[in-house]
């Protein structure tokens, strides 16, 4: 890889210096890419050149148009890539970023086992859902910010590794038909009025709707925080046992308002 302004010169260096030296790799059972962030219009050429020297088993080139198709056919690498950059692409964000902003508010940061708490059969219901055909699936909790940080939750303690990668927080009309119109089945969560739902679930996506307890509709109905399981997903930060054991009641009581006595903001506390 780089990011040299003559990609052929850079390209033919480092096989060179690869083909001299494989660092251990066997040549015969080893594809040679070389990945450029510029534009190489010849590089069929060079590729079909090397090929013929039949010095290593393939011999590709990636460079900037073969990225954009990439970061275009894959949705969760583009957003996740966009973030790192610090953008936000078209109203979309991951559910992992709004989850590290969300639970970083407070301190202590909130855990996810808080938000699992008593929940276990929820949060399966929830993943038997995402195994499923594409859907639309409502979480009720208190507040909305609940049922979607009972999502992220639930997600990251599952045995699916796939799901929580292409969940994705859509913040308004525009970013919604963006992610509507991606390949692939992503798990999107709007956060605005008049999203349309259908049409994602025509496209082969998953839907979760975010419910507080003023929403109506069918929903996965989340009880109240368990007071043990708190506890011991607080003890698990490392806070003693009494101190754990207040904040479990009060999350038990009233998530939000825990979170305001926690929080960072001293206009929020």
């Amino acid at each position: 890889m780089s990011t040299a302004s003559d990609p052929r010169s850079e390209a033919q260096r480092n096989y060179r210096n690869r083909t001299d030296n494989p660092e251990g790799v066997d040549p015969s059972e080893t594809t040679f890419v070389f990945v450029t962030p510029r534009r190489w219009r010849d590089k069929d050429v060079w590729e079909n050149s090397r090929r013929a020297e039949s010095r290593w088993r393939d011999v590709r080139v990636l460079d900037a148009d073969d990225l954009e198709g990439w970061l275009e056919s894959r949705y969760g690498v583009h957003v996740w890539f966009s973030e790192h950059l610090g953008l936000r692409p078209r109203d979309v964000e991951s559910l992992r970023r709004w989850w590290s902003r969300w639970s970083a508010a407070t301190d202590p940061p909130l855990p996810e086992g808080l938000l699992i708490a008593g929940r276990g059969d929820e949060a399966e219901k929830l993943r038997a859902r995402l195994d499923g055909s594409p859907s639309v699936t409502g979480i009720r909790a208190v507040s909305r910010d609940e049922a979607m940080a009972f999502v992220s939750a639930a997600l990251h303690a599952s045995e699916e590794p796939g799901h929580l990668p292409r969940a994705f927080v859509v913040l308004g009309a525009t970013g919604w038909d963006n992610s509507v119109s991606t390949h692939g089945r992503s798990i999107l969560i709007p956060t605005f009025e008049g999203a349309d739902v259908a049409a994602a679930v025509d496209a082969g996506h998953h839907v979760l709707i975010p419910m507080g307890a003023e929403d109506t509709g069918s929903a996965i109905e989340l009880p109240r925080i368990g007071r043990f399981e708190a506890r011991a997903a607080f003890e698990h930060l490392g806070i003693e046992s009494e101190k754990a054991d207040r904040y479990a009641v009060r999350a038990r009581r009233s998530l939000v308002s825990l979170r305001r006595g926690l929080s960072l903001d001293p206009r929020t506390a």
